[in-house]
């Protein structure tokens, strides 16, 4: 996975996490019972740092996912670069 399409999904996601966060708040404040109302807000933050904290966590996942196999590829080309290099003479 490429960083660039790395990052757009994450940043959906966490988008994504704002505005369920902002229907389940304007879905709480209206109700009139103060218990289940604080009990609606707090379970709406909950919701948002869960999902936030997966999102981040799968970033996390990715990311280290993505060096490893950069630092396989790097250990498996085994490039050397020549002795000489060319149009040098070398030999004194």
């Amino acid at each position: 996975m490429l960083w660039k399409q790395l990052e757009k999904l994450i940043f959906n996601k966490i988008n994504q996490s704002y505005d369920q966060r902002k229907n389940e708040l304007s879905q709480a404040w209206p109700i009139e019972n103060q218990k289940e109302r604080r009990k609606a807000i707090h379970s709406a933050w909950e919701n948002f740092r869960k999902s936030v904290n997966s999102a981040k966590s799968e970033y996390r996942k990715a990311h280290n996912q993505i060096w490893e196999t950069f630092v396989q590829d790097r250990k498996n080309c085994r490039f050397k670069p020549p002795d000489e290099h060319s149009g040098i003479d070398l030999s004194f």
